[in-house]
C-alpha cells in the first residue's frame, strides 16, 4: 500500500486493530469505516460448484488475515460459514 496519501495510516490501523463497536469522536467514525472497506471483500461464488479460489494479488496481499473460516452473504443477506483451505498458490 503506497503512502501517498491521506487515507494510508487509518487504513493500515484498520487492517492491524479491531473495529470499535461505539465510536464517538468524528476520526473515530472515519477509522471505523475505513476498516469496514478493508476488511470486507467481494468476490462471486456459485453455490453449485462447491469450491470458491480467492484471486492470486489477493491471497497474496491478504491471505494472512483471513482466518480459517469465512462468512459469505448473498444478495438477500443470508449468510454461509465455510471453512478457508490454503495451499501453496491459493486460498480456496
Amino acid at each position: 500500500m503506497a503512502f501517498s496519501d491521506f487515507q494510508s495510516l487509518p487504513a493500515l490501523h484498520c487492517l492491524e486493530a479491531p473495529l470499535d463497536p461505539n465510536p464517538i469522536s468524528e476520526i473515530d467514525k472515519i477509522v471505523n469505516d475505513l476498516g469496514l472497506q478493508y476488511k470486507t471483500f467481494f468476490v462471486e461464488f456459485h453455490a453449485h460448484e462447491g469450491a470458491l479460489m480467492l484471486p492470486k494479488i489477493f491471497s497474496s496481499d491478504f491471505g494472512e488475515q483471513i482466518g480459517s473460516f469465512a462468512r459469505l452473504f448473498d444478495p438477500n443477506d443470508n449468510q454461509f460459514e465455510v471453512q478457508v483451505e490454503r495451499s501453496m498458490v491459493a486460498c480456496f
